[in-house]
């Protein structure tokens, strides 16, 4: 379903898929643009506690500035990636071992915001 997002297998298991009398009904396929798939990080967003993916841009403080970067996958971690932060980028899990003070929020992903990275 094109805008929305979906987490889980190739399969989507909903009220509609079970039925108390007959159990579980036929899976229902979602059909994804591969590209657009990211792989779920484990952490969550400070503002609405949904969890951050690959591909997300995120909004964080980063030495008193506000950054906006995109999430990405590199050598077996998350990364979170903008030029102007001193390497380019900083390790995700970084951003959580200081969580009170750079409060970093999803606002919206690659695919379906790129505007959002522009400037």
């Amino acid at each position: 379903v094109e805008g929305s997002l979906h987490i889980g297998n190739s399969y989507w298991i909903t009220q509609k898929s079970f039925d108390e009398t007959k159990g579980l009904q036929p899976f229902r396929p979602i059909e994804v643009i591969p590209e657009t798939v990211g792989q779920y990080t484990e952490l969550y967003d400070n503002a609405t506690s949904d969890g951050i993916c690959e591909h997300d841009i995120v909004k964080f403080e980063y030495d008193g500035e506000e950054i906006i970067g995109t999430i990405k996958y590199e050598r077996g971690l998350y990364i979170v990636v903008n030029n102007k932060l001193p390497d380019g980028y900083i390790w995700l899990n970084d951003l959580y071992e200081c969580d009170e003070w750079c409060n970093c929020e999803v606002i919206g992903n690659t695919h379906d915001n790129p505007e959002l990275m522009e400037g």
